[in-house]
């Protein structure tokens, strides 16, 4: 039995609410640690404790919950032992476990409507701003790559499909959701179907389109997803999200260096002269090259060279500027204070506001003239 509970962090990290397994192993004379009580000060006001992931409260009360029926209450605990048990990495651990087993068997089912409204950012159905960002990865697609054929992998509703077929270019797109391919335009369904990555493609393609797929699959089924893709085209447009971790069907997000080695090991390099950023800032393009490792690494020198001297250049650029405004400003303040005559003449407001200066200076002339002589009648007219 797995009891049901809230627990939030609040009071100084106490239990709201504890559920009688969980009093009644107290209760047997340990004096337990729990990552919610006020007996450690360090865990309640700091780390993973204080909420630094968004949900943790939630989760934490749901693995407490786990905690009374998989945790070590088979008998008498130490204090070791169950500090051990409840470190971060152990809350992680179970939670993740029973995520696993609480989503659904088949990834297929996933992706269903709500997945499409409420994860992709923006809602993805047949909208003008999602029409429009797919057009525009076609156009460079034909631009600046120029295939014949193109299979784009997850192509979900197929807009990446019908925006190159629109264009001349022979596409084909697959997918595992069904809810997605309902809704493909009625003349692009021919060409998408159903299918996974972890099976091999049909034919051989001039180019492969992956937009934000393999961080959907588990770690252990990436390396057979990227044979996949290897074998059926010497061109690869990637892109896989290397921050994204709130998305619960995110299970393996990754920087991209770790998808570089993993299609270097197939012979697919980045073509460091081509800007995917298209698609997205980490999208990469990587071909497969037969040249000789030399030239290679010559490659990858000469972009890094340019970057480095761009970067250090600029760094050094912003630098100076800093060093100028600040005596700028050291000036400025140094005119405020002392309100030099000689500087204020010389400016254009300065001399602007001349007639109305001189207009003024009279004007207190002539009534101080006329204060004095009105002093002059009182004192001659007791």
């Amino acid at each position: 039995m797995i009891f049901q509970y809230q627990n939030y962090i609040g009071g100084g990290g106490r239990m709201s609410n504890r559920p009688r397994a969980w009093v009644r192993r107290v209760s047997e004379g340990n004096a337990l640690a729990h990552p919610c009580r006020p007996t450690v000060s360090s865990r309640s006001t700091s780390g993973w404790a204080s909420g630094d992931l968004e949900t943790y409260p939630r989760a934490l009360g749901a693995f407490s919950a786990i905690a009374c029926h998989e945790g070590p209450h088979s008998g008498r605990t130490s204090v070791s032992e169950f500090d051990n048990f409840y470190s971060p990495v152990s809350i992680l651990k179970t939670i993740y476990k029973r995520r696993e087993r609480e989503m659904p068997s088949s990834p297929e089912t996933w992706y269903d409507a709500w997945y499409f409204r409420h994860c992709c950012g923006r809602p993805y159905e047949r909208s003008p701003e999602w029409l429009e960002f797919f057009g525009r990865i076609a156009d460079r697609i034909v631009a600046d790559i120029g295939p014949r054929t193109v299979m784009d992998v997850g192509c979900a509703m197929g807009f990446l499909v019908e925006a190159l077929r629109d264009r001349g270019v022979e596409a084909f797109g697959i997918d595992i959701s069904e809810y997605a391919l309902q809704h493909v335009r009625e003349d692009i369904r021919p060409y998408v179907w159903k299918a996974s990555i972890l099976e091999p493609l049909p034919g051989r393609y001039d180019l492969i389109v992956c937009i934000e797929v393999l961080e959907h699959l588990p770690p252990a089924e990436v390396e057979k997803a990227i044979d996949h893709l290897c074998q059926a085209a010497d061109d690869i447009l990637f892109s896989s999200t290397p921050h994204d971790f709130g998305e619960p069907t995110h299970l393996n997000v990754q920087p991209l260096e770790y998808w570089a080695e993993r299609f270097a090991r197939r012979g697919f390099f980045r073509d460091v002269d081509f800007d995917a950023s298209f698609i997205a800032p980490w999208a990469v393009r990587f071909r497969r090259s037969t040249e000789p490792l030399h030239r290679l690494i010559g490659r990858y020198e000469r972009k890094f060279w340019r970057l480095w001297m761009e970067n250090t250049q600029l760094r050094s650029r912003l630098l100076e500027w800093r060093e100028q405004l600040a005596r700028l400003e050291e000036q400025v303040s140094i005119l405020q204070t002392q309100q030099d005559p000689k500087i204020l003449s010389r400016s254009k407001i300065w001399r602007w506001t001349e007639p109305l200066r001189r207009a003024c200076a009279m004007w207190r002339a002539l009534r101080s003239g006329w204060r004095l002589q009105g002093r002059r009648r009182k004192a001659r007219d007791p």
